[in-house]
């Protein structure tokens, strides 16, 4: 039918096709950022609300990958409450956004003092989770 695209996917392991209908929302979701990251024209900006939301742990770390590559050609913003997916990024990559006396301060992660030593000892994601870096309420 014009205008309208039908997807399916083949798991390994399975004989059967699954169509959209049947996947599980985490593939939907996944598949969605696919398409997005890898549009021909992306627009200038592409923001992803809680990216981990539906998302296998493991594929975190691809599709932070994926989305380094994609920012070649768009740039791209993420929110997250996952020290999961904190852990995978650079203190460059990280600005903390909170709300202090009814404004909203965004500071990048790689301002903080010792922040470099301090990552030695603790990965970016439990220096976030723990209130160090600020952010969390």
């Amino acid at each position: 039918m014009p205008g309208q695209t039908f997807i399916r996917i083949r798991e390994h392991g399975l004989n059967a096709w699954i169509p959209s209908w049947g996947m599980s929302d985490g593939t939907l979701r996944f598949l969605g950022y696919l398409v997005t990251l890898y549009s021909p024209e992306p627009p200038g900006l592409i923001c992803f609300e809680e990216l981990e939301n539906y998302i296998h742990p493991r594929l975190l770390e691809l599709m932070v990958d994926i989305i380094r590559n994609a920012t070649e050609r768009t740039q791209i913003l993420l929110t997250t409450h996952s020290p999961y997916l904190v852990d995978l990024l650079t203190p460059g990559e990280l600005y903390i956004v909170e709300k202090k006396e009814g404004r909203t301060q965004v500071k990048r992660a790689a301002d903080r003092k010792k922040i470099h030593e301090a990552l030695q000892e603790l990965g970016l994601g439990e220096m976030w989770y723990s209130g160090s870096l600020g952010g969390v309420p």
